[in-house]
C-alpha cells in the first residue's frame, strides 16, 4: 500500500499536491563527492545498436546503450533540456555494463537537484528493477541484486519528475557471489539480511516494460538459489508481532501446512503504518524471480491475503511483510487454516448528542477522511450522513495534465485484472490523531477536466453494507462568490509530510484566499497562502469561522530556482446541478444554491450543520 507516489510535473514548474510523497527538492540530504571515474580500456566501445533487444523502448533504439559503466566507477553527470525523454516527458540516460551470472549488482543515484530514479534491464532486455527512493538519502536510489544471466545490463538514470534539471552522481560495483558453504543471504552494513525489492515508481516515472509488481533479487550461493531468513514460524492461533525496519523492507514467516490442508489465510493487526502481504513457496528462490505468486498490495494497513493450493502443492510456504514507507512499522501477523481470522475494527457512530455539542470546526475535522489505494494515500470530504465524499480526479485516477488549467485524462486506478482498484477510507480518530480505516467506497461520478470526483462509502471492511446515515459531514457554500480575498481559510487534510512514525496524521493549516482564476466568468481555481502539501489533494478548505466547505485542496505551484509556491483549491461551485440534486437527496446540507424549480436558497439558519443522525 502507500507508494509515496512523486508530484508530477507538467511541463513547467506545476506539481501536484495529491497522493502521499516525501518530497522537498530544496535542501535534500545526500550526494556523494564525484571521484575519479574507473580506467576504461581504449577499444571499450558500446555494443551496436542492433544489439538491443526486441523488448527495447523507441527512445533506447535512439539512444542506443549509452555510456560504459566499469565496475568502481563514480561518475557524476547533469540532465538537462537536451536530453532524450522517455513517454511520460522524464530525462533520462542510458548507461551499460557487463556481468557474470551471480555476480550481485549495485547501483546507486544521488543528487540534492533531482529526485533521483534507477531502471535496470537484463541482457535479453527484459525489465528487472527500478527505484526512486532506496538509497542512503531520503531521496536517492539505489538497486541491489543479483545477475541472473551472464551478458550486458542497460541502465537508465532518470528523474521522477518531469520538469526536474541538474547534476547527480552514480555509483556502481560488482560482488563475486556468496562463496560459503551454505546458502544464505548477504546483507548490508550488518543489517539483518533481506532480499533487494525495488519500489514501486512515483506516478510521475513512466512504466516500463513489464514494469508493475514487486521483484525479490536475493544474493545467490553458488548453486544459484537461496533461502531468505525468517522470523518465526507462525501457527493457527498464535498471533505473533515483529517492526519492519525503514531500510529492511521485507520480513519473511515460515507456513508449514499439514497434509490435506489446502488453502490458509494469513492477516496483519494493529499495523502502525501500511504495509503489503506476499507469499512464496519456501523452495528456494531463483535469482531475478518475478512477481511473487501471492500478494496482497492493497490501500489497507492490515492486510488480508488467501493462499489455495493445487492438488500435490507445496507444504512450506514464505510469507513476507513489505514495508515501502521511510520509517519503521510494528505489526502483529496471525495464520488461519479452517477458521476464519478475526475481522475488522468495527466502525462506532458518534453519540449525536456528543456531535450536537461539537463546534463547526470539529466537525469538519470529523469530516475529513483520508483515502488511501495501492498508489498512495490522500484526502477527501463528507458530504452526507450515509457516506458521499468529494474529493480530486487525480487521487482516484490516473491523470495526465492538459492545458493550463489542469484538466485531467486518464482512467480510473485499476488493478491488474483491469477492475477499479479498492478505495480505502479512514476516519478521524482524534485522540490517535491520525486516520482509523474502516470502510471501502466507489467511484459515483467524475469531473476530470476540473480534477473532481465524488465516491460513495459502500460497505466496511469485513464486506458489511453501511446502513443509514451515520456519518459527521460538512456544510457545503455554492455561492459564486463564497469566499472573497482576504478571508481567513482552513485547510485540512492528511499531508505525507506529517509522517513521522508511520501514519500520516491529519493536518490543519491556516491562510487566507489570496487570489483565483476565472475561465469564462466562473472561479475555476483559488489560491490562498494556507499550506497545501502532498497528501492534501481532495480534502476541504474551508472558510473560518463558519467552517463551511468551499474548495478541494489539489495543486500546488513551485519555482525551483526561486522557490515560490503557490497553493491552489478547486471551488466548490464547480460541482454539477445532477451531483448537487444527489447529494442533497442523501441529506447534503447546501448553501447560496438555488435548486431548479425551488424557490429556497439557503437551509433554515438551525438547520443541523454536518451532524450525523441517528436511524
Amino acid at each position: 500500500m502507500n507508494r509515496r507516489d512523486g508530484l508530477r510535473g507538467r511541463g513547467g514548474p506545476w506539481v501536484v499536491a495529491g497522493l502521499a510523497v516525501w518530497l522537498l527538492a530544496a535542501g535534500v540530504a545526500g550526494g556523494v563527492a564525484s571521484g575519479q571515474a574507473a580506467p576504461v580500456p581504449p577499444d571499450a566501445g558500446p555494443p551496436p545498436a542492433e544489439a538491443l533487444g526486441a523488448g527495447a523502448s523507441p527512445e533506447l533504439e535512439r539512444v542506443g546503450w549509452g555510456e560504459r559503466l566499469w565496475p568502481g566507477v563514480r561518475l557524476e553527470r547533469t540532465l538537462t533540456v537536451h536530453d532524450p525523454r522517455l513517454d511520460d516527458d522524464t530525462p533520462f540516460h542510458a548507461y551499460w555494463f557487463e556481468a557474470d551470472q551471480g555476480q550481485v549488482i549495485i547501483l546507486e543515484m544521488r543528487s540534492d537537484q533531482v529526485d533521483p530514479y534507477l531502471w535496470l534491464f537484463g541482457p535479453d532486455a527484459q525489465f528487472l528493477a527500478r527505484d526512486d527512493d532506496s538509497g542512503p538519502g531520503p531521496y536517492d536510489a539505489r538497486i541491489r541484486l543479483t545477475a541472473p544471466a551472464s551478458g550486458r545490463y542497460q541502465v537508465l538514470a532518470n528523474t521522477a519528475l518531469s520538469w526536474q534539471r541538474g547534476t547527480y552522481q552514480l555509483a556502481f560495483t560488482l560482488e563475486e557471489a556468496w562463496s560459503g558453504s551454505e546458502p544464505g543471504w548477504r546483507g548490508e552494513e550488518g543489517r539483518q539480511p533481506t532480499p533487494s525489492l525495488p519500489r514501486p515508481p512515483a506516478r510521475g516515472a513512466g512504466e516500463g516494460p513489464s514494469a508493475r509488481g514487486l521483484v525479490a533479487a536475493p544474493s545467490a550461493n553458488p548453486r544459484g538459489a537461496a533461502t531468505p531468513p525468517t522470523q518465526g514460524a507462525l501457527q493457527p492461533g498464535l498471533r505473533r508481532s515483529g517492526r519492519v525496519g525503514a531500510t529492511e523492507l521485507i520480513h519473511f514467516w515460515l507456513v508449514e501446512l499439514p497434509e490435506g490442508q489446502d488453502r490458509f489465510e494469513v492477516g496483519l493487526f494493529n499495523a502502525t503504518g501500511p504495509l503489503d502481504l506476499v507469499a512464496t513457496p519456501e523452495d528456494p528462490v531463483e535469482p531475478g524471480v518475478g512477481d511473487f505468486p501471492f500478494k496482497a498490495m492493497t490501500g489497507r494497513e492490515n492486510e488480508r491475503l488467501e493462499v489455495v493450493l493445487e492438488a500435490g502443492g507445496p507444504r512450506r510456504w514464505l510469507v513476507g511483510v513489505v514495508n515501502w514507507e521511510p520509517v519503521s512499522i510494528g505489526y502483529e501477523i496471525e495464520v488461519a487454516f479452517d477458521r476464519p481470522l478475526p475481522p475488522y475494527p468495527e466502525y462506532k457512530p458518534p453519540l449525536p448528542q456528543v456531535i450536537a455539542a461539537l463546534n463547526p470546526l470539529e466537525r469538519a475535522i470529523r469530516a475529513t477522511v483520508q483515502i488511501s489505494t495501492p498508489e498512495g494515500s490522500a484526502s477527501g470530504t463528507l458530504l452526507t450522513p450515509d457516506g458521499f465524499i468529494l474529493t480530486n480526479y487525480h487521487v482516484v485516477g490516473e491523470c495526465r495534465y492538459t492545458g493550463e488549467l489542469f484538466g485531467c485524462e486518464g482512467d480510473l486506478l485499476r488493478d491488474e485484472r483491469g477492475e477499479p482498484v479498492e478505495l480505502v477510507v479512514g476516519l478521524a480518530h482524534e485522540a490517535r490523531g491520525a486516520a482509523t480505516q474502516y470502510f471501502v467506497a466507489e467511484v459515483v461520478r467524475t469531473l476530470p477536466e476540473y480534477d473532481l470526483a465524488l465516491l460513495q462509502i459502500t460497505h466496511d471492511l469485513n464486506g458489511l453494507p453501511v446502513r443509514g446515515p451515520i456519518f459527521p459531514w460538512i456544510p457545503v457554500d455554492l455561492s459564486p462568490d463564497g469566499v472573497r480575498l482576504g478571508d481567513e481559510v482552513m485547510v485540512l487534510g492528511y499531508p505525507a509530510i506529517a509522517q513521522t512514525a508511520g501514519r500520516i496524521p491529519l493536518s490543519l493549516t491556516r491562510g487566507i484566499l489570496s487570489g483565483f482564476t476565472l475561465e469564462g466568468g466562473r472561479r475555476v481555481l483559488l489560491q490562498t497562502d494556507a499550506a497545501i502539501e502532498a497528501g492534501h489533494s481532495g480534502g476541504a478548505l474551508i472558510r473560518l469561522p463558519e467552517a463551511r466547505l468551499v474548495g478541494v485542496p489539489s495543486d500546488t505551484r513551485i519555482d525551483w530556482e526561486t522557490f515560490e509556491k503557490q497553493n491552489y483549491a478547486r471551488p466548490v461551485s464547480l460541482i454539477p446541478e445532477e451531483w448537487r440534486q444527489l447529494l442533497r437527496a442523501h441529506g447534503a446540507t447546501f448553501f447560496g444554491w438555488n435548486p431548479e424549480g425551488s424557490e429556497a436558497s439557503d437551509p433554515p439558519a438551525d438547520a443541523p450543520a454536518g451532524s450525523p443522525a441517528r436511524p
